[in-house]
């Protein structure tokens, strides 16, 4: 936001602004005052790259002013526009806008800020992306080093370098040009890079090694080197008052480090000792660290947290606090990672000469390194913190073969025909060479994330095999196959005359004792729905420790499939909230309960768009979506969950792949739907629910088997069926699970005259349906609708 801020000042001069949604950009002033004094000014608004220049001027002729520049890098416009807001008091506010143009900028000339120096290690990719300050339009590339290496670098289109240094690099140093040449002119970034077959300092020197540097981003920490140990120390606070914590925003951890800029596998290494603060657990994190390329503060510490006992990974702005692991507390401690394509495997050992442990393995996809490691910071007011380091190296690892598994080997690999398939593996390219990755049968599988993916277009099984190769290594397999059902039957799709007639394994969980409860049936014959509903007034929340959401659920005891691998999927529909047209807080959808206060909830967030949390834990996945009418799939293979959702005239999308607490306890002892709202006053919300299935199926479906008429799948032959049909044909129900038990007279199409036939055969006596009818079995005049297996218990 970008113009005039708040009322006059004491001297009637008015003030303009640049702000930043939550986060006022750090220089940009407080009510600066424009120089002529009155309300009436020109503003522009300009990016060039990831630089935004906000300008200002008096009238028309004038000169533009400049009144403030901030970098926002990777982020996406999505609307510009003009806007007036207030806050606190709710001003009143009347603004008037002469004239709105957008075009392109005039050309500007590239401009680049100092270029760092690197390291780089024989054998491991260096890459770094050269971005200017400033360059419009986008520029074209050259790149030139002298002297001339082994393997020529190369530059792309965005200006990211890439290059292989080979064994004889090592111990040169080259100096690297990047010329950027626009319509506005030209301007080039240098920088060296040295280059050695590994980094190391033992710390027996009286200075740091080459290619390393103690960096300290606020005066106080000490760095000394006495009798082989690098002995770092920064009292509980700076001069200034600060700490020397370092998080998304801001940098004040000491380090000893060296810029690696690199996209390849490597280690790095170091054994440390807490020398304090000892006793009860004090705000520090120490250990090794990672910096990753691309702007802002952003990386990794691996070390010990809270005490020298305790260990914990961490990513700068993002707790991981399922990374968190007691050690023994030795006083020397091992710390290893290891980068092997996107996934970095964090290992530790009690003492030098321990055995490692890899205790985590975590995949930041797409990720460049540039800094590699070892310092300490603290947090929360601060305490002084002493660690010593023994020794800090990183170079490439040995060459490894990449690895390829199924953790969950006799899973349950079941989607339906035109719905999304996803299954995590657990696969590690190999290092140091690039891994190929090949798919025999449909589908794909993405090495970045380990997923792979498949819709299928019909019901059946496919058999998928993928295959991980490189260049003197042996190859990593994997077969599994996938099977579609052309659709299970609804487990329960709420064609009831009123909630008294829901039946186990279902029941209605109301822990705040709401009266009216807020369950009910919606809708007439062939279009019934399950709604729940609240007002506001009181909130209706579970969280860690809150449990009084409403729930209707089924229960584990009464539905096999929850004890295996399984999907559940739930149709819904938001009739009513935010009536009074701000946001109120409410949370609904499909749910997969553990425990009293262990739950995972995926549904609609205070509005159309999706979220996934779990008790305790927010924002595991968001979805944006516009849609009120959403299909939601949970599918559990082991201890893996995966959240899926198809908006109304959508497509199906995966939202999140999570591996369940282990303090959890498997299976689940329910599945169902949840409705909560919190935030004190509670929401107003109606949403229905169409239908909600759970299935799990074996790998071989066998020969379809459905009993004609009986399209509700219910076991019975009775007005339910032909109503069902009706409900589709007329409504905007879908189609029957079983389309070919809806053919009531076996011509191939549903229509009125299938109902019609059906309704003859209760009522007036027109004799059997077509076969199969009276039992379950095989289609005798197969046709294009699809059919599916019958549960065995409802085919009499």
């Amino acid at each position: 936001c970008y113009g005039f801020y708040s009322q006059p000042d004491w001297v009637g001069n008015y003030t303009i602004r640049a702000e930043r949604i939550g986060n006022r950009s750090t220089g940009a002033g407080t009510n600066f005052p424009v120089p002529w004094g009155c309300a009436d000014a020109h503003f522009k608004v300009e990016r060039i790259g990831d630089q935004y220049s906000f300008h200002y001027k008096e009238n028309a002729a004038g000169e533009w002013i400049l009144f403030h520049s901030v970098v926002c890098a990777g982020q996406t416009v999505i609307d510009v526009g003009l806007f007036a807001k207030n806050w606190t008091a709710d001003a009143p506010i009347r603004a008037r806008f002469d004239y709105f143009r957008l075009g392109d900028p005039a050309s500007v000339a590239p401009a680049f800020d100092p270029v760092p120096d690197d390291c780089a290690l024989a054998g491991l990719a260096y890459c770094k992306t050269i971005a200017p300050r400033q360059a419009y339009p986008a520029p074209t590339w050259s790149l030139a080093a002298a002297p001339a290496p082994a393997n020529p670098p190369a530059i792309d289109a965005g200006g990211r370098v890439t290059w292989m240094p080979a064994a004889a690099d090592n111990g040169a140093t080259y100096t690297f040009t990047a010329t950027a040449v626009n319509a506005g002119g030209s301007a080039s970034a240098v920088w060296s890079v040295a280059v050695s077959d590994a980094l190391r300092d033992d710390f027996d020197g009286p200075e740091l090694a080459p290619g390393f540097d103690f960096y300290t981003p606020q005066t106080g920490p000490t760095l000394a080197l006495d009798g082989g140990l690098a002995r770092l120390h920064f009292e509980a606070t700076g001069d200034d008052g600060l700490d020397y914590d370092t998080w998304a925003g801001f940098d004040r951890m000491p380090r000893i480090q060296a810029p690696l800029a690199s996209c390849g596998d490597f280690v790095i290494e170091t054994v440390l000792t807490v020398v304090e603060p000892v006793g009860p657990p004090a705000y520090f994190h120490g250990g090794l660290w990672i910096g990753f390329a691309g702007g802002g503060v952003d990386g990794v510490m691996w070390g010990p947290y809270m005490s020298a006992a305790q260990l914990r990974l961490e990513r700068m702005g993002v707790n991981m606090p399922q990374t968190q692991i007691a050690t023994s507390g030795a006083a020397e401690l091992g710390l290893r990672i290891e980068r092997r394509g996107d996934a970095f495997v964090f290992s530790y050992r009690d003492g030098p000469d321990g055995m490692w442990i890899d205790h985590w393995t975590q995949s930041f996809a797409g990720v460049e390194v540039d800094q590699v490691g070892a310092g300490a910071k603290n947090y929360g007011g601060g305490v002084a913190v002493t660690f010593d380091f023994d020794y800090l190296y990183a170079e490439t690892p040995e060459p490894e073969a990449p690895v390829l598994d199924n953790p969950c080997p006799d899973s349950i690999n079941t989607t339906t025909a035109g719905s999304l398939f996803a299954k995590r593996l657990a696969y590690r390219a190999g290092t140091p060479l690039p891994t190929a990755v090949e798919v025999q049968g449909p589908g794909a599988f993405d090495p970045a994330t380990g997923l792979y993916t498949v819709v299928p277009e019909a019901a059946g099984q496919a058999a998928v095999t993928i295959t991980a190769t490189m260049p003197g290594m042996p190859a990593a397999s994997l077969s599994f196959s996938v099977t579609a059902l052309a659709r299970p039957s609804h487990f329960e799709d709420f064609e009831l005359d009123a909630i008294e007639e829901l039946d186990a394994p279902w029941e209605l969980y109301n822990p705040a004792l709401i009266d009216p409860p807020p369950f009910d049936i919606a809708g007439g014959a062939g279009m019934r729905a399950l709604r729940l509903h609240t007002d506001a007034g009181i909130a209706y929340d579970h969280w860690a420790g809150v449990d009084n959401a409403p729930q209707c659920r089924a229960n584990a005891f009464g539905v096999p499939d929850l004890a295996g691998d399984f999907t559940a999927e739930a149709k819904l529909t938001l009739i009513e909230y935010n009536p009074f047209g701000a946001p109120e807080p409410f949370h609904t959808g499909i749910t997969v309960v553990f425990g009293t206060y262990e739950l995972y909830y995926w549904g609609f967030i205070n509005g159309t768009d999706l979220l996934l949390e779990r008790s305790g834990v927010n924002g595991l996945a968001f979805m944006a979506n516009a849609s009120p009418t959403v299909t939601f799939r949970v599918r559990r293979e082991c201890n893996t969950y995966y959240f899926l959702a198809k908006p109304e005239g959508g497509e199906w999308q995966l939202a999140s792949v999570q591996t369940q607490p282990p303090e959890w306890g498997v299976p689940p002892s329910h599945v169902g739907l949840i409705l909560k709202t919190y935030g004190g006053t509670g929401a107003t919300v109606t949403v229905e629910c169409e239908y909600f299935d759970i299935f799990a199926a074996g790998s071989d479906p066998g020969e379809p088997q459905f009993r004609r008429g009986d399209v509700n799948q219910d076991g019975k032959a009775d007005i339910a069926d032909p109503i069902a049909l009706l409900g589709h044909l007329f409504t905007s129900k879908p189609l029957p699970a079983c389309p070919d038990s809806a053919d009531g007279n076996d011509d191939g199409k549903l229509d009125i005259a299938d109902a019609i036939k059906i309704l003859g055969h209760l009522f007036a006596a027109t004799g059997p349906l077509p076969a199969p009818f009276g039992g379950c079995g095989a289609d005798p005049t197969p046709d294009a609708l699809p059919v599916c297996v019958f549960d065995p218990a409802k085919c009499p």
